[in-house]
């Protein structure tokens, strides 16, 4: 059960950081690249399709 929790919780801040994104115009950064808000059709669809097995991109 501890499990499934912990992917909720992941989920419903990929939830939140999304909706930040889109609302409040958020940027992730990574080693000075900015990540574009549209580079996955969501971080959560994004989270749960790596969880299902889909391979990372390069």
């Amino acid at each position: 059960m501890s499990k499934e929790l912990e992917l909720a919780g992941i989920h419903t801040t990929l939830a939140y950081i999304n909706k930040m994104m889109d609302l409040d115009g958020l940027q992730l950064h990574q080693n000075g690249e900015t990540y574009p808000n549209d580079y996955f059709e969501s971080l959560c669809y994004d989270f749960i399709s790596r969880c299902d097995g889909d391979e990372w991109p390069e």
